[in-house]
């Protein structure tokens, strides 16, 4: 074996060529290989803020979404009680005619009326 080798000098030569391959590995290799692990590290890291960002935006949206379908059903309830409250009005108004006119004190204003009353 120690032929094959070629003595102490070749040896010598494997173990020079030993040491300039781990130099070489921790000069080179390895900073690149962390240089690597970093870069897909902060490519994990933006993956994930996207996803929370995506989220986010999903649950404002949703909230949005309840906000909105609460405001449209107050503003139902209140075109409703608008409508009721116009109904019993003209209700009212028509009753209110109808008792003017029983007792003969109907106030009609007609078109000569209306002329008479814009005219400058």
């Amino acid at each position: 074996m120690w032929a094959v080798i070629g003595g102490i000098g070749g040896a010598l030569r494997i173990l020079a060529g030993a040491c300039v391959a781990a130099v070489l590995m921790l000069l080179v290799v390895v900073p690149l290989e962390r240089a690597d692990a970093k870069r897909a590290q902060e490519t994990e890291y933006r993956a994930v803020s996207a996803e929370a960002e995506r989220d986010e935006l999903a649950r404002q949206l949703d909230a949005g979404q309840i906000v909105i379908d609460a405001y449209q059903v107050q503003l139902r309830n209140v075109r409703a009680k608008e409508e009721l409250t116009a109904n019993d009005l003209e209700k009212r108004i028509t009753e209110n005619e109808a008792l003017r006119k029983a007792s003969g004190r109907a106030c009609t204003v007609d078109d000569g009326d209306a002329r008479f009353l814009l005219q400058p």
